[in-house]
C-alpha cells in the first residue's frame, strides 16, 4: 500500500521511553558509586578489590563504556565480600551501550539473581530481549516492572508490539484497550490501533479507529496520509479526499499530503483540480509543472499546459511532452519544425517518437519526410502502425484529392 511499508518501527517505541530509563539507571548508577567508595573506605584491607568496581562505576557515568568492561574485568569474583548486585549491573549496563546485548542480558540476570530489585533494571531487561527477537522474555519482564508499567505509556506499548511480533494479535489489542483506560488522554494507544489494523488490512477497523485518533490526537502528516490509504482500501475516495484537505489546512506546504491528495482527485478524474495542485507544488519544485502540464493537456487546456511544460526542468521531458500536447492541438506544422530539438536531445531515436514526427509531417503534407523516419522503425508494435501510415501515405500520393 505504497506507504505502508512497515509503518510501525520497533527502535521508535523503544527510543520514547529511553531517556526515563537512562535517568533512572544513571541515579541507580550514582547511587551505587557512592556505596561502593563507603564500602572500599570501610573495607581498606580489601581496598583495591573494591576500587575497581567503583572506577567502573565512574567511567560509566561519563560514558566510557569499553573502559569500564575492561576495569570490571579485573574483579576478583571469588571475593564473596564483592557487590555482585553493584558488579552486574554496572557491567549489564556498560555492555548495553557497547551493544553486546546477549552479554548484558546476562549480567542483568545475574544482578537480578543477587538481589537487584529496583525496576529500572527490569525495563531495561525487556528493552534487551526486544534487541534480541526474544519477545516472551521481554513480556516477562515488562510484567516484572511493577508500578513502572502503570505509569510509563511507552513500557505498555512495547508490550503491545512483543505481541504483535509474537503473531498475537488479540492480546496485542487487550493491551492497547487496558493501556487507553489507564491512559485516556493519551492517544497513542489508538494510534498504533490504527496502524495495526493497517497492516492486518482490515481497512474498515482502520478507518474507525483513525478518526478515533485524529479527534484526540495531533496526526503527523505520516497519519494523514496513512488514514487516506486506509478509507481507500475501503473505497472510500471522497472522504479520503476530505482527510487529505483537512492535512492541507494544517500543512499547506507539505509535498507529500499534495500530491497524494492531487492523485486522489485525479483517480476522481478532477483533472483540473489536481492540475492546480500540481501547479502550487511547481513553484516549490519545477519538476511538478510536467504533471500540471500534463493535466492540463488531460482537459484540453492546451496553451495554459505549453506555459507549464515551458517550466519543466527536464529538457528531455519537456519536449516529448511538448511534442504531445502539439499534436493534441493538431498544430502539425510547429512539430514538424522541432526536427533539430527532437534530434538534439536524442528523441528521435524512439520508434515511438519517430512514429510521432512522422505522423505530423504525413499532416504538414510532407510525404517524404514522414516515408523517411518511417523506414527507421524497427520496434514491432510500432512498425504495425507505421505500416498503416505508410499504406495512408501511398493512397495520398494516388489519390491527392482524397486526403
Amino acid at each position: 500500500m505504497g506507504k505502508t511499508e512497515d509503518i510501525f518501527q520497533a527502535e521508535v517505541i523503544m527510543s520514547k521511553y529511553s531517556v526515563l530509563r537512562d535517568t533512572a539507571l544513571v541515579f541507580i548508577i550514582l547511587c551505587m558509586f557512592a556505596a561502593a567508595l563507603a564500602y572500599a573506605a570501610e573495607k581498606k584491607e580489601d581496598e583495591s578489590k573494591l576500587d575497581y568496581i567503583a572506577v567502573a562505576v565512574r567511567l560509566c557515568s561519563d560514558g566510557h563504556y569499553d573502559r569500564a568492561v575492561k576495569v570490571l574485568d579485573n574483579v576478583d569474583l571469588s571475593n564473596e565480600d564483592i557487590d555482585f548486585i553493584t558488579y552486574y549491573t554496572i557491567r549489564g549496563m556498560a555492555e548495553a551501550r557497547l551493544g553486546h546485548y546477549q552479554a548484558a542480558v546476562d549480567s542483568f540476570r545475574k544482578s537480578v539473581n543477587h538481589g537487584q530489585t529496583d525496576s529500572s533494571v527490569y525495563v531495561y531487561l525487556s528493552n534487551l530481549y526486544f534487541k534480541l527477537n526474544q519477545y516472551e522474555n521481554a513480556i516477562e519482564f515488562i510484567n516484572h516492572s511493577g508500578s513502572t508499567l502503570l505509569s510509563d505509556p511507552k513500557l505498555l506499548l512495547l508490550k503491545a508490539e512483543c505481541f504483535w511480533r509474537l503473531k498475537r494479535y488479540p492480546e496485542t489489542f487487550n493491551t492497547l484497550e487496558a493501556a487507553s483506560e489507564i491512559f485516556p488522554d493519551e492517544p497513542v494507544f489508538v494510534r498504533q490501533r490504527f496502524y495495526y489494523f493497517l497492516q492486518l488490512q482490515l481497512y474498515r477497523r482502520a478507518a474507525e479507529a483513525a478518526e478515533h485518533y485524529l479527534a484526540k490526537g495531533a496526526p503527523s502528516v505520516d497519519d494523514y496520509i496513512a488514514v487516506a490509504n486506509a478509507l481507500m482500501g475501503t473505497k472510500q475516495v471522497d472522504k479520503a479526499i476530505i482527510f487529505l484537505e483537512r492535512a492541507r489546512l494544517v500543512y499547506p506546504y507539505n509535498k507529500r499530503v499534495i500530491v497524494a491528495l492531487a492523485n486522489l482527485y485525479v483517480k476522481k478524474r478532477h483533472f483540473i483540480t489536481a492540475a492546480g495542485l500540481f501547479e502550487r507544488l511547481s513553484f516549490m519544485n519545477p519538476g511538478y509543472a510536467r504533471d500540471a502540464a500534463e493535466l492540463y493537456r488531460r482537459n484540453r487546456r492546451y496553451f495554459h499546459a505549453l506555459y507549464l511544460n515551458s517550466r519543466v526542468p527536464d529538457q528531455k521531458a519537456k519536449i516529448k511532452q511538448k511534442l504531445a500536447i502539439l499534436l493534441d492541438m493538431k498544430a502539425f506544422e510547429m512539430v514538424a519544425n522541432m526536427r533539430l530539438v527532437l534530434s538534439r536531445t536524442g528523441l528521435l531515436d524512439d520508434d515511438n517518437i519517430r512514429y510521432a514526427y512522422a505522423y505530423a509531417l504525413f499532416f504538414a503534407g510532407n510525404y517524404d519526410q514522414a516515408e523517411k523516419y518511417l523506414k527507421q522503425i524497427s520496434q514491432r508494435e510500432v512498425f504495425q502502425k507505421a505500416t498503416g501510415l505508410r499504406e495512408m501515405i501511398e493512397k495520398c500520393r494516388r489519390e491527392p484529392d482524397q486526403c
